[in-house]
């Protein structure tokens, strides 16, 4: 659950180089969790 969030957050201060406010940085960390809570529920419910 840990790998999706730390690549999301990377992604997102990547693209985040050069702006004032961290947009991309907070869409990708939570789109991150969102994939990470997705993969563990999938592997939970079987």
């Amino acid at each position: 659950m840990a790998g999706p969030i730390f690549v999301g957050v990377l992604v997102g201060q990547y693209l985040d180089n050069e702006g004032d406010t961290p947009v991309y940085t907070i869409i990708f960390s939570l789109a991150g969790t969102f994939a990470g809570l997705y993969l563990a529920l999938k592997d939970f419910i079987k």
